[in-house]
């Protein structure tokens, strides 16, 4: 397999709930290199964006691509963020996204979605149409983890103009037993289009993408892992960054 693009990771230290500091960033990121990732976009929380700034996040931001540089680490790091929406915020939402102020998935105009846990679909189904309709694309961050999520609902997500990730652990280490069916089905039904790590801190959701992902591989298709982990990275949101150098 190609190098793996992680697209989900909360990389950058001293801005959210992730990384505490440069040095677990570091060990993170080593650990993620050792497992074939050569692509990691950072997608720090859009509330911790609000609490700590733009200028603070692209400071640390800065920090951790120079540490990087200077330990030889081989990845290659893009800017995201996972953006939290209700239906009574997408709007502000969508005038922070074109403001900068959340920064969109390696500068193309697809943007990491987050939704509450107990969603429904119907507000789901909602936030998606005005991403959209703003001319973004919603990556719905970890769908088969809400509780509400579905095959059929997915569907409708997906026509709607929204593309699917789910976390690597969820499909075989994961312990609620819904939250692993739910991404087999996912996968199953071939609607997944990013596998993530979600990584947070060496204590909680450490960088393990590539159990995840031969997992992926055995139970279905190695083309498969290969077009949610690799291509798709490179084809939808990293070509059109590389592309505007």
């Amino acid at each position: 397999m190609n190098q793996i693009t992680d697209i989900h990771m909360h990389i950058i230290p001293h801005v959210d709930d992730g990384s505490g500091s440069l040095e677990e960033s570091v060990i993170m990121l080593r650990s993620s290199a050792s497992q074939g990732v050569g692509t990691v976009i950072a997608t720090p929380h859009s509330w911790a964006i609000d609490e700590c700034g733009c200028e603070h996040v692209l400071s640390q931001f800065d920090a951790l691509k120079r540490a990087v540089s200077e330990y030889g680490i081989p990845i290659r790091l893009y800017l995201g963020c996972e953006m939290l929406i209700f239906p009574d915020t997408a709007d502000e939402c969508i005038r922070k996204l074109n403001a900068e102020r959340y920064p969109a998935m390696a500068g193309s105009r697809h943007v990491l979605t987050e939704f509450l846990p107990d969603f429904s679909r119907r507000d789901m189904e909602f936030c998606v149409e005005k991403i959209a309709s703003a001319g973004y694309v919603p990556i719905v961050a970890h769908a088969e983890r809400y509780e509400h999520t579905t095959v059929d609902g997915v569907r409708m997500i997906r026509n709607l103009g929204a593309l699917i990730q789910i976390n690597a652990y969820s499909i075989v280490n994961e312990p609620k037993a819904q939250t692993r069916n739910t991404a087999n089905r996912l996968l199953s039904e071939k609607l997944v289009d990013f596998i993530g790590s979600d990584t947070h801190r060496l204590n909680h959701r450490p960088p393990v993408i590539r159990d995840g992902i031969d997992a992926l591989a055995a139970l279905y298709s190695e083309e498969y892992a290969e077009l949610v982990s690799v291509k798709n990275p490179h084809d939808l949101l990293l070509k059109q960054w590389n592309n505007a150098l």
